[in-house]
């Protein structure tokens, strides 16, 4: 499991002074960095990087922890709220089935977003999406891109994963994953 001070300590290691939020996606352990819009300048300078700078940092992130990175342009702390706000709009409709709602500005008035959902089907995820526009349209905005990410929700409990471990005991880790995976 990623360790989220463990990737801040590698970024101050990179003798770069990268001052943003990072996260992990709950679902698939993405590393997700926001980054503060106005500090993005065309070229690295005091006090600013550049996308190219983000996404070397981002490359060099996923090849360290061995999973996938992303810059999230962020245009300030409205955006914070104006995402838990969405989540909450959409959970409230669909029965807390929204497991988590990410957002980025492509521009002042499209919004990509990654939405996460525990028991996603095609019927489900077509009402989310027509919902979202809405909400959106509301608010002067239009959906960009739409990323699903289907809830790791169905994943065995820890009790379930000791049960399956001490009966199949010796057992290596690839052994237990395929154990898991055939059921």
């Amino acid at each position: 499991m990623l360790n989220i001070n463990e990737i801040k300590a590698y970024m101050v290691s990179l003798n770069r002074a990268f001052d943003f939020d990072v996260r992990l996606r709950p679902s698939d352990e993405t590393i997700m960095l926001y980054v503060p819009q106005e500090r993005v300048a065309p070229i690295v300078r005091t006090g600013f990087t550049s996308l190219r700078q983000l996404k070397g940092l981002s490359k060099k992130l996923a090849e360290k922890f061995g999973g996938r990175s992303e810059v999230i342009l962020v245009q300030d702390e409205a955006q914070q709220e104006l995402e838990s706000g969405f989540y909450q709009m959409l959970n409230r409709k669909f029965n807390d089935q929204i497991v988590s709602l990410y957002i980025s500005f492509r521009d002042e008035s499209v919004v990509d977003a990654f939405i996460e959902v525990s028991e996603l089907n095609d019927g489900l995820q077509r009402e989310i999406e027509t919902h979202y526009k809405n909400i959106l349209e509301e608010a002067a905005l239009r959906l960009g891109d739409l990323q699903w990410l289907e809830s790791p929700s169905n994943l065995p409990s820890l009790i379930a994963l000791l049960r399956s471990l001490k009966a199949l005991q010796p057992i290596d880790l690839q052994g237990l994953t395929e154990e898991l995976q055939g059921d």
